[in-house]
């Protein structure tokens, strides 16, 4: 295992929530890539670790599923920004 995972798509990855959503609401999809072959190449375990609005979402560990856990205000919190890591098997 050679080469650690990275996100498709990194320096654009924005997702998109509207106002009042209910919660669990899809925010975005998060996608990895590896050049490892397998076994070594996926599957990816994406975790959150992190970020000033971590609380407002979760992440399907095997999926890279981002969903709400709170409602969204737009006025009070214009924009979503978190940290999540992706690692390889």
């Amino acid at each position: 295992n050679d080469n650690a995972p990275a996100f498709e798509h990194a320096d654009d990855l924005i997702g998109h929530v509207t106002e009042n959503e209910p919660v669990g609401v899809t925010v975005l999809t998060l996608r990895a890539t590896d050049p490892d072959l397998p076994p070594n190449g996926g599957p990816f375990s994406y975790q959150l670790v992190g970020g000033p609005h971590a609380s407002y979402v979760q992440v399907d560990a095997e999926t890279g599923v981002v969903r709400t856990r709170q409602k969204v205000d737009h006025e009070t919190t214009p924009q979503l920004r978190f940290d999540v890591e992706v690692r390889d098997s």
